[in-house]
C-alpha cells in the first residue's frame, strides 16, 4: 500500500509538471514572437552556460561544453561560488563567472551571443537575461506558470526521468549541432574534471601516507538527505571490514562536514579501526578528486562523489534510487560501475550481501596486503 502511494505520488508530481510545461510551451508557440528570431549558428561566437546547481548537474554539462567547443563556439560558464572549482583548469571553458546577484548583469551584458540557461529557470534569472542584451537565448521549457517566456528564441521540452542528464543537456543544442553524427557515449563524450600537475604534486605530498585504499562515502548530500533513511552504518562498516579482510585495502571515508559523525559511527562498528581514515569535512572538492583518482574503488550513495569519480574513470559501486537510474547512473562504460538499486527509493533496504557481491565483481583477484 505504501509503495503504491509513493508511485502514485511520483506519477502525479510529473503529470502536474508536464501539464504546466506543455501549457507554457503552447503559450510560447502561439503568442510570443521571440521564436521567430531564428538562431543563426554563424552569428554565434561567445556562448554563456548558466547553471546554478551542484556537482552532479554541473559535471553533466561538460560534454555539452566539449561539443560546443568542437563546433568552434567559445564557452563561458556562470556558476555558484562554491562550484567554481569544478571548471578550473578546463581548457574548454574560456571564463568562469561566479554568480553574484548584484554584479551578474554588468558581467554578461552585451558580451555574449548565446545564453543557455540550464538551472534555475525562474523569474529572477529570466529578468537578468532579459536585460542582458544577449541576442539568442535557449532553455528547457519551465513549468512555473508565470515564467518570462518572451525572452526565449528556443525552448526544449525537458525529458523528466526519461534519459540521462548528459543527454538531456545536449538536447538543448540539437538545433545547432547534428548530434546523431556525434555518437554520444560515455567513451566519446565523458564528463570532465581536471587537476593541474602542481596540484597533483601537492596532493601527493599531503596524502603520501594514504596508499592502496578504497573510498567509502555515505553520500547524504547534506541536510536534504540527512532527513532520508541512509544505508545503515553497520552495513557500511561490515562491507569495509570485508574489504580489509579479503582484499587488504585501507578504507578512506569522505563526505561533507555534517557527515563526519556518520563516518565516526562506521569506524566505531568496525573490527579494524586502525585501517580507517576519516576525511569527512577535511578535504576540498579538488582534493577529493585526487583521492578518487587514485582509489581502487568508490562505494557511495548516488551523490557528487559518484560523478566526480566518473570523471577519473574510477571503478564505482553506486547505490542509487530506483527512480533515478535513467537520469543519474554514472556516465561511464558499464564495465566500470555496478548499480545497487534502492527499492522504492529507500536506502535502508540495502544490506551487506548486496554490497559484497558488487565488491567481489569489481575487485575480483585484486588483493593487496
Amino acid at each position: 500500500m505504501i509503495i503504491m502511494r509513493q508511485k502514485i505520488k511520483v506519477f502525479l508530481k510529473n503529470a502536474i509538471k508536464y501539464f504546466f510545461i506543455y501549457l507554457n510551451y503552447t503559450f510560447w508557440k502561439i503568442f510570443y514572437f521571440s521564436k521567430n528570431k531564428l538562431i543563426k549558428k554563424e552569428n554565434i561566437k561567445e556562448t554563456l552556460i548558466i547553471n546554478l546547481s551542484f556537482i552532479g548537474d554541473l559535471l553533466a554539462t561538460t560534454p555539452l561544453i566539449d561539443v560546443l567547443v568542437k563546433e568552434n563556439f567559445s564557452v563561458s560558464v556562470c556558476v555558484l561560488p562554491s562550484m567554481k572549482c569544478l571548471f578550473e583548469k578546463n581548457k574548454n571553458v574560456r571564463r568562469i563567472i561566479v554568480f553574484e546577484k548584484e554584479k551578474i548583469l554588468s558581467q554578461i551584458k552585451g558580451k555574449y551571443d548565446l545564453a543557455i540557461l540550464i538551472y534555475p529557470r525562474n523569474r529572477e534569472i529570466e529578468e537578468i537575461l532579459k536585460k542582458s542584451e544577449i541576442p539568442y537565448k535557449i532553455s528547457f521549457c519551465p513549468y512555473l506558470p508565470f515564467s518570462c517566456l518572451s525572452i526565449y528564441n528556443l525552448l526544449v521540452i525537458p525529458m523528466l526521468d526519461r534519459v540521462h542528464k548528459v543527454r538531456e543537456n545536449l538536447s538543448l543544442i540539437s538545433s545547432l549541432v547534428d548530434l546523431e553524427k556525434r555518437d554520444i557515449t560515455p567513451l566519446n563524450n565523458s564528463t570532465k574534471f581536471f587537476l593541474s600537475k602542481k596540484e597533483i604534486s601537492d596532493f601527493q605530498k599531503k596524502f603520501k601516507k594514504i596508499k592502496h585504499y578504497v573510498v567509502v562515502s555515505p553520500g547524504s548530500r547534506g541536510k536534504i538527505r540527512l532527513k532520508e533513511k541512509l544505508i545503515d552504518e553497520r552495513v557500511l562498516s561490515e562491507i569495509s571490514d570485508y574489504i580489509i579482510e579479503n582484499y587488504g585495502y585501507r578504507i578512506v571515508l569522505t563526505g561533507m562536514p555534517n557527515e563526519k559523525e556518520i563516518c565516526d559511527r562506521i569506524i566505531f562498528f568496525s573490527k579494524y579501526k586502525n585501517r580507517f581514515i576519516n576525511l569527512a569535512g577535511n578535504s576540498s572538492i579538488r582534493e577529493l578528486v585526487f583521492l578518487l583518482k587514485n582509489s581502487r574503488l568508490l562505494i557511495s550513495i548516488d551523490s557528487g562523489a559518484v560523478h566526480l569519480a566518473a570523471t577519473q574513470k574510477t571503478k564505482i559501486i553506486d547505490v542509487i534510487k530506483e527512480s533515478q537510474i535513467r537520469v543519474w547512473a554514472p556516465w561511464l562504460n558499464k564495465e566500470n560501475f555496478k548499480l545497487i538499486i534502492a527499492k522504492n527509493d529507500d536506502f535502508s533496504t540495502i544490506n551487506f550481501e548486496n554490497l559484497r557481491i558488487a565488491v567481489d565483481d569489481i575487485l575480483g583477484d585484486n588483493i593487496h596486503y
